[in-house]
């Protein structure tokens, strides 16, 4: 039998491929602007949850799935902040 926390993981490590501009995170938790969940990211990988409408908490594995698809896409997070911040100089120069 599946349990909550995996189909929860999965769910949330599908919509940050698919739709990461709808994800904010923050010092201690991870925002879902389309679902409205809240995800808790602070004291690592074994403390990772559901914070809020409702909690779960997603154990050992699931927090250390979810942990490594946080990690990759704060890396896509940078690339696409640091490639906005690229075409935005290029833009403003070529208007000079």
């Amino acid at each position: 039998m599946v349990s909550a926390a995996k189909v929860i993981v999965d769910r949330v490590k599908k919509d940050m491929e698919q739709r990461p501009e709808d994800f904010t995170c923050g010092q201690y938790k991870l925002d879902d602007s389309a679902t409205r969940l809240s995800y808790w990211v602070a004291n690592g990988w074994h403390c990772a949850g559901v914070y809020s409408p409702f909690k779960q908490r997603f154990g050992l594995i699931q927090g250390f799935r979810f942990h490594r698809a946080l990690k990759r896409w704060k890396a896509r997070e940078v690339i696409r902040r640091g490639q906005r911040a690229l075409s935005a100089r290029d833009t403003g120069e070529a208007n000079d």
